[in-house]
């Protein structure tokens, strides 16, 4: 599985976030049908300390028939960026990205038959 990275540099504060926003925006393509059969899949979450800038981000990977976990990966860490409603990505996706890439499964994958 190749790992995933965050653009350097990543944003640090909403000023810079919302211009990153505005250009991912143009790049939005609509209307593209997802794939029909699916191997596997995932799912990510990230949870806070309530009051601190601990956090912990998770990913599970499950087979797509039974539903079955493949893997999973969690990381904790420290949140680098503020609460902002409409950025939360800026928030997530640092600890996110360092749980995916400490998954050991290939990433969700199509069914090629």
């Amino acid at each position: 599985m190749q790992p995933l990275s965050l653009p350097d540099p990543w944003p640090t504060d909403p000023a810079e976030a919302e211009a990153v926003q505005e250009r991912l925006r143009e790049q939005i393509v609509a209307g593209v049908p997802g794939p029909q059969r699916l191997r596997t899949v995932a799912g990510l979450d990230v949870a806070y300390d309530t009051g601190s800038d601990r956090v912990v981000a998770a990913v599970s990977v499950l087979d797509a028939a039974t539903l079955t976990v493949l893997d999973e990966a969690v990381v904790a860490g420290r949140s680098t960026f503020p609460y902002v409603p409409g950025l939360l990505a800026f928030r997530e996706l640092p600890p996110l990205v360092q749980a995916w890439n400490a998954l050991t499964v290939a990433e969700p994958t199509l069914d090629q038959g």
